[in-house]
């Protein structure tokens, strides 16, 4: 199948009918014209992909009410909570850098969003202040073709399990991809320049040099303010996906980078030993949650590597509960462990010396010009060495409320935790 013939399959698929479109966008100028005289001082907006024509089917909507400076952020909260009632339902507050209101209308996921209004983007008071801006600079912008190219970008960005800049995914946010394709002009020409980024990619064209200043792997000067980084939120990891998925996409086009296939789980007996570790999920929103997981899972493999247990890799789930999967090389080490002491011309030679003499399992000896000694392993159970990495070091404030609670259990892992580490692979890869 030629990419031509792909992206009209991947429109086809993805991409919402005449019909929905007309339902999606009548919904959300419903909600709109609702709330307006319910919140007289505020500037009603619809904002994001729906606004700008470039959503996928089962789209969000989203609307922000953009109030004067001066009010508190939990005013603002409170005004549009108020202001919802009756309008969403299912409604419940949730909480970023200031509280919004997440419902339903006409079956269609709602958010209500207070922001401030400002001048632009580069005078913000929260960081939502900017989305109005991104909002208009697109529909600006933004030919009626290419909502066609930025929706097939999306769900390649997608399916290969890069899309969203929530700290849960640590992606591409819809704004950066209309973005590329803003700088680039179609879904393909995306593609070719992002399969030569190589280790960084800074844009857009002719800006190399300012946007050099900016640390991450991946920049994109946001065209609304130009001390932002627009790719700030993409990983290193899933920025080397994209280029990844770009230069084997362009090789042989296929489907499969927009449709994941179905992956087969690899053999259980691999002479490793799996442990689960889980705990009670803190109430907090996923952004404060994620980075929390991520923070634990480093710090449980960098502990149990310095102990000795081989950590080869890792996966974790959040839903009731935080639990994380291990796959160790050793679940149980030697009673006896070398120690390193100092070269054996330093000062503290003696004092090494005199701390291990008479008590030391061996030694001291010499090898390679210091001094060693064999000494009583302190921990031999991975268990072991997770409590005491659990107790020693930090996880996040919210996580680590939740360590009275830690469960341990090693060599009899959850189904589908286990599946889902031994399914892991690429998302487009059979």
């Amino acid at each position: 199948m030629s990419i031509e013939e792909l992206k009209k399959e991947v429109l086809r698929l993805f991409a919402p009918s005449a019909e929905e479109e007309r339902e999606v966008i009548a919904a959300a100028e419903e909600v709109v014209e609702a709330l307006r005289p319910r919140i007289p001082e505020g500037e009603l907006m619809l904002v994001g992909s729906v606004a700008k024509g470039t959503f996928l089917r089962d789209a969000d909507i989203d609307v922000f009410v953009l109030f004067e400076p001066g009010i508190g952020k939990e005013e603002m909260g409170a005004r549009v909570w108020s202001a919802t009632e009756g309008i969403l339902e299912d409604r419940r507050m949730e909480y970023a850098e200031h509280p919004y209101v997440r419902g339903r209308y006409k079956g269609r996921q709602v958010d209500v969003v207070p922001c401030y209004r400002v001048p632009s983007a580069s005078s913000i008071i929260s960081a939502v202040d900017r989305t109005p801006f991104h909002t208009e600079y697109v529909r600006k912008h933004l030919s009626p073709e290419q909502r066609g190219e930025v929706r097939i970008l999306k769900a390649f960005a997608k399916g290969i399990g890069v899309y969203g800049s929530d700290l849960k995914t640590q992606g591409f946010s819809g704004y950066l991809l209309e973005l590329l394709i803003l700088e680039y002009g179609n879904f393909e020409s995306v593609l070719e320049e992002a399969s030569g980024w190589g280790p960084r990619a800074l844009l857009p064209r002719g800006r190399e040099r300012e946007a050099s200043r900016f640390p991450e792997r991946m920049v994109f000067i946001d065209p609304t303010d130009p001390n932002r980084n627009a790719a700030a939120a993409v990983s290193d990891t899933n920025y080397g996906i994209f280029v990844l998925a770009a230069m084997d996409f362009l090789r042989r086009p296929s489907l499969d980078f927009f449709l994941p296939p179905e992956k087969i789980a690899g053999p259980r007996k691999r002479g490793t030993h799996f442990v689960e570790i889980s705990l009670p999920r803190p109430e907090v929103v996923e952004d404060v949650l994620y980075p929390q997981v991520r923070k634990a899972v480093k710090a449980l493999m960098a502990w149990l590597e310095r102990l000795g247990f081989g950590p080869i890799d890792y996966t974790f789930s959040v839903n009731g509960e935080v639990r994380i999967l291990i796959e160790v090389e050793r679940a149980m080490l030697p009673e006896v462990e070398r120690h390193m002491g100092p070269p054996l011309w330093h000062r503290r030679a003696l004092n090494f010396l005199d701390k291990w003499e008479g008590i030391a399992m061996r030694g001291p000896y010499a090898r390679d010009s210091r001094l060693w000694v064999d000494r009583p392993r302190r921990i031999r159970k991975v268990e072991e060495g997770i409590r005491d990495c659990a107790e020693k070091a930090s996880w996040g404030k919210n996580l680590d409320a939740s360590k009275p609670w830690i469960k341990i259990i090693v060599d009899e892992p959850t189904e589908d935790l286990i599946q889902k580490y031994l399914q892991y692979k690429l998302r487009w890869i059979k």
